[in-house]
């Protein structure tokens, strides 16, 4: 999105071992479309769920914006040398899977992830905790920790958590 990446660009100058990107990660490579929320930090490629608009109605999509996708597997290598230790915080807004199906050369290299998860539907077709932890499990990462994310302040319901998993070929 190009308001938020303008800041982070300016951001980064005062560091230079930042690298940014103004691009999406997903499965394969391709152009797609973003719902923008009006805080920016809620925007996704998937469409809102009307619950999330309940909890927070900052999240209200106001327009959509044309965005770039790669896929982790194609730009990783680029960003990272080869020997060094890597730890991964998805926070994709419902798109963690689509991310996941492209880092399957990625993930095996990793100590470790965060991955921001739903316990209910938030955004449409996203990837709820339950099948994550299924998932994960079969591409060899164990659940070690569960930090609560976003809370519907209306109910107090738990709504998302942010989900460790530790490879357990380097942390069995």
């Amino acid at each position: 999105m190009k308001q938020p990446f303008s800041e982070l660009q300016r951001r980064a100058l005062q560091d230079p071992n930042w690298d940014c990107r103004n691009t999406a990660l997903g499965s394969v490579a391709s152009n797609l479309d973003i719902h923008v929320s009006r805080n920016s930090v809620s925007s996704s490629i998937l469409p809102l769920e009307a619950r999330t608009l309940h909890a927070e109605p900052s999240v209200e999509v106001i327009g959509k914006e044309a965005i770039s996708v790669e896929a982790l597997d194609d730009v990783f290598r680029e960003l990272v040398s080869t020997n060094t230790p890597c730890f991964l915080k998805l926070d994709v807004q419902g798109y963690e899977r689509e991310v996941l199906k492209g880092a399957s050369q990625v993930l095996p290299q990793l100590a470790g992830l965060v991955l921001e998860s739903s316990l209910v539907p938030l955004y449409q077709g996203e990837w709820l905790l339950p099948d994550a932890l299924i998932e994960m499990d079969k591409i060899g990462y164990r659940l070690a920790g569960l930090e609560p994310e976003f809370t519907d302040p209306n109910s107090g319901e738990l709504l998302q958590v942010n989900a460790l998993f530790w490879n357990r070929s380097l942390w069995p």
